[in-house]
């Protein structure tokens, strides 16, 4: 499922970022509220990866990335976050409701 989400994402973050008006639907940034926050990103994310796994427990070894097409790029990864930090919250929402 992640592959297949990770291909689609790709695909839509290059669709989605020239469609200002979905791209914020879906991340609840503007197009330039994202490319301000990406060096941001790509740094404090280099920093937690040299340091810890995903999980947060600290690293044993060198990070080597496993699957270079799950995500390949930090905009893919920040845009996977907070697509799902938008999607998630619009389901809690929802569930709130009912």
């Amino acid at each position: 499922m992640c592959a297949n989400f990770a291909r689609k994402t790709d695909m839509q973050y290059s669709k989605t970022r020239q469609n200002e008006r979905q791209f914020k639907a879906l991340t609840s940034l503007s197009v330039e509220q994202f490319d301000t926050l990406l060096p941001l990103f790509q740094f404090k994310w280099e920093d937690f990866i040299e340091k810890f796994n995903l999980d947060g427990t600290p690293r044993m070894r060198k990070d080597v990335p496993k699957n270079e097409e799950q995500l390949p790029t930090l905009a893919d990864k920040l845009f996977f976050i907070l697509f799902y930090q938008e999607t998630n919250r619009a389901t809690v929402a929802l569930y709130k409701r009912s």
